[in-house]
Formats: C-alpha cells, structure tokens, sequence
C-alpha cells in the first residue's frame, strides 16, 4: 500500500470546512486598480426584501436615479450597477442572489431579467392586465382622481404590453354615464374620432383644467340641488296634467301672488311686493273702522236712554241743535199727533 496521510480525528472531520463560494455576479473588465466605496454609499441605496407588497420595477427605477449620480473613475456605468445591486437587496431577495449559480449574471441587462422574472412573476402579470382591462370609476368620484388611479394602476405593470389606444379605450369605457357624456361634449361629440395621440392628450388636458375654466368635470353632485330639481321637474308635470301640486313633500317656493303660477316666483319681482302692500293695508283700515262704529253705538237705542231729548216731545221744544231728525223721532211724533 502506498504511503498515507496521517488519520484525520473525528472532531476535525465533523468540523465545517472552509471554503471560498464564487460570486455569481462576473464584472466586466476594468483598468481601476483601486476602489473605494464609502459607508454612506452603501446606506443610501434603496432596500429590497423580496415582500409581496413590494415592487421591484419601482425599487429598480429607484437604484438607477441613485446610480446615475455616482461616478467612479475606470468604472463603466454597468459595472456600477452590478456591484452596487447586491448591497440593495436584503432577507428573501439577498437569499434568492446568492443561490444562483457562479458567474450567472455578466450584465446588468441579464441581472434585470432574472430580477424580474422572480419577484414579479406571470401570475401577477395577468392580474394586473384584468385590473386594468376591467377598469371602472366609483360613483361620486371626480374625473382627475379617477386618471389618477388609472395611470397608477398602469405603472404598476409595466409589462401589461398594452397599445396606448388600448389604454385610452379601457379608461374610456369604464367611466360613468354622465363622465363619458362630458367628454363627448368638451370635444364636441367627437372623442371617439380623435387619434390616439390627441385622445391621451386631451385626458390629460380634462384633468389639469383648473375647476373655474374646466367646468362640469369637477361638479359636485349635491342632494339639496338633486332634490329642488326633482321637486321642480314634479310641478311643472303637475302643471302640465292639470293635476294639485301635493306640497306635503316639497321644498317651500313662494308662489306669484299675481298670477299663481309654480314657475313664476314672488322674490324675482321685489317690486311687486311694494304693490300688493297698499290694498292689504286698506282692507284692515276699513275693518278696524267697522268695529269701532259697530262697538261704540251699540247702546244707542237702550232703555235706559228714554229720556234723550231727541226722543221726546214737547210743546215749543226749541228746534234740534243738530239740524236733523232721526226717522225714530218722527214716527214717535206722528203716533203722539194721533
């Protein structure tokens, strides 16, 4: 038997042996002899963790701006990136690079990909598409909020691969009644025969359009005004069938005191009230004058008042001082002659 080495104890077999794992990330060629790379570089590049809720189309977005803004000298830009890239993720993300094979990614195009195919895989991919394709706006919500939302729901799948007259046509159709007549009606009854270019354009004119110059799409919809309109529309029904307006139900209206029509309102006319004053007041004057004639001489004809002189008779009476003789004088004069 040939020479052997010297038995190995049993505690320095089970020991872990130490070993070197290449990187699997292969930078390109480079002249830089020397590097140096600073704590707060590190601290200021966006984190990853490889989470559901996470997004790594934004958190690549993200490390490319910060990316953009060092340069190191005899370092291409790729080079950078794909250095950089491993500080970046962390937990599940930072497990999912280093389980790749050694020298799996030599660009920075390839680290996109494979990035990409694991943590936004298909599946996600095709609910985004039906969340975009099955768009529809909430009742009562205004049309900037509803672009909003759509545009943000369409960034958060850059690869839906839709056309963009294919997203104009899904916003278009998923908006209210009323929303798309408004559209029809700011160009003229003619959206659906713009281009795609001026269609996308003009949504974004409609959003920015300031309330005062853009108009009807940033009304409100309101219950009183919803209500006095209903109410009107039932009057002017009623008026039209010649039916009694029931006003158990309705808002109070101050009716033409003149011609007692529903749609002709006393508070257009201030003067009118001016002239319908005058008769009322007169008509009170003349009542209170009734009372008090009625009231005063109610006792005029009493008993007791038998000895009125202008209620007897005597031979050379002086003539009435008041030049005048009631019709119950003479007839008590006449019988006595008798």
């Amino acid at each position: 038997m040939g020479e052997q080495d010297p038995l190995k104890t049993l505690r320095e077999l089970y020991a872990p042996m130490t070993t070197t794992i290449p990187s699997c990330i292969v930078l390109p060629a480079t002249n830089a002899t020397h590097f140096d790379l600073k704590l707060s570089v590190i601290n200021a590049l966006p984190s990853f963790k490889g989470l559901e809720n996470e997004d790594p189309y934004v958190h690549v977005k993200s490390f490319l701006e910060l990316c953009d803004t060092f340069k190191f000298q005899n370092f291409a830009d790729e080079s950078v990136r794909l250095w950089l890239f491993s500080f970046s993720l962390h937990d599940k993300a930072k497990f999912w690079l280093h389980s790749n094979m050694p020298g799996s990614f030599t660009s920075w195009e390839m680290m996109q990909s494979k990035f990409y195919n694991k943590f936004f895989p298909i599946s996600r991919i095709n609910d985004l598409r039906q969340e975009i394709n099955s768009f529809r706006q909430e009742e009562g919500e205004k049309f900037s909020e509803s672009w909003e939302k759509f545009k943000e729901l369409t960034m958060k799948c850059p690869p839906h691969g839709f056309e963009t007259w294919r997203i104009v046509h899904f916003f278009y159709k998923g908006l209210t009644p009323s929303r798309r007549n408004l559209i029809e009606s700011m160009n003229g009854g003619g959206f659906l025969n713009l281009t795609w270019e001026e269609a996308y354009r003009t949504l974004g004119e409609i959003q920015r359009a300031p309330l005062k110059t853009g108009g009807l799409n940033e009304v409100k919809d309101d219950a009183d005004i919803r209500w006095q309109l209903k109410d009107i529309m039932r009057k002017v029904d009623a008026i039209a069938l010649n039916k009694p307006v029931n006003t158990a139900d309705t808002c109070q209206v101050d009716v033409c005191t003149s011609c007692d029509n529903a749609m002709h309102f006393t508070q257009n006319y201030p003067s009118l009230s001016i002239v319908t004053e005058y008769p009322m007041e007169q008509v009170n004057a003349f009542n209170e004058y009734r009372k008090l004639t009625s009231e005063t001489f109610a006792e005029t004809y009493n008993p007791r008042w038998q000895n009125h002189p202008n209620f007897s008779w005597k031979q050379n009476q002086p003539p009435n001082q008041g030049g005048t003789t009631t019709q119950a004088q003479n007839q008590f004069q006449l019988s006595h002659l008798d």
